[in-house]
């Protein structure tokens, strides 16, 4: 069946999104180069390596950040973890909880590189 014209298979619209995405942020090969030196650009649990991998470094950035007082709608002034305003009725929570910036980088990492 021929099709329509000036539509791509997926194959080749992933590969040119891909190679965008390279060219715009030239700094994802560095960061793959990285990641295939220890084993995490390939295999079956490769994509879920990655995603430990950026927990750790964001939720390791929170607390360096809570150390020099800069994460304040995460942590208090004592540098105890606020909690969490969707399961917490205490007025000094937060929406933006330390985690945040750790599901966010294993969502990058494991899913987009």
């Amino acid at each position: 069946m021929p099709r329509a014209s000036g539509v791509e298979p997926l194959g080749e619209f992933l590969n040119n999104l891909q190679n965008q995405n390279k060219a715009a942020f030239p700094f994802v090969g560095s960061i793959e180069k990285a990641f295939d030196s220890v084993g995490l650009m390939s295999g079956t649990f490769a994509p879920a390596g990655r995603a430990a991998v950026g927990f750790a470094v964001g939720t390791a950035a929170m607390y360096a950040l809570n150390g020099m007082h800069l994460a304040p709608w995460a942590f208090d002034e004592a540098g105890n973890r606020r909690p969490w305003k969707y399961d917490s009725a205490s007025e000094d929570a937060t929406a933006l909880p330390w985690w945040i910036p750790g599901v966010g980088l294993a969502v990058v990492f494991g899913l987009f590189i």
